[in-house]
């Protein structure tokens, strides 16, 4: 399971967590509990050269999901990213993980920032 690092900062708490590190290689994000923080924004970085697909998936289970590629189907989040984008979500989903697929050239990297609490 990946981690969702909580911070409180200029009066809101605030998280962010890695998704995807730098890969270049096809693979299956940890899954992450999103603590009901909303809304998040998700940054896909790529390399100039990247051709690939990032897919972003959610589960509301109440213990972490087996990775999505088993038998289980998860709910996609957005549509396929494939080059830089900003995904911004606004719903209190649980549990949230992205896959690289179809990578045959470049790195990419997807990291998760968002906030929830009342600004001051």
């Amino acid at each position: 399971m990946g981690q969702l690092t909580i911070d409180y900062t200029r009066g809101r708490w605030v998280g962010g967590a890695t998704l995807l590190p730098v890969v270049t290689a096809n693979v299956v994000g940890e899954w992450v509990d999103l603590q009901g923080f909303r809304p998040i924004i998700v940054a896909v970085e790529a390399s100039s050269d990247f051709v690939g697909t990032v897919q972003l998936f959610t589960s509301n289970a109440p213990t972490p999901p087996v990775a999505p590629g088993g038998t289980t189907v998860f709910p996609q989040i957005g549509n396929d990213v494939t080059g830089p984008k900003l995904v911004v979500l606004d719903y209190p989903g649980r549990w949230i993980c992205a896959v690289l697929s179809g990578r045959s050239a470049g790195s990419v990297a997807a990291y998760l920032f968002g906030g929830g609490g009342l600004g001051i």
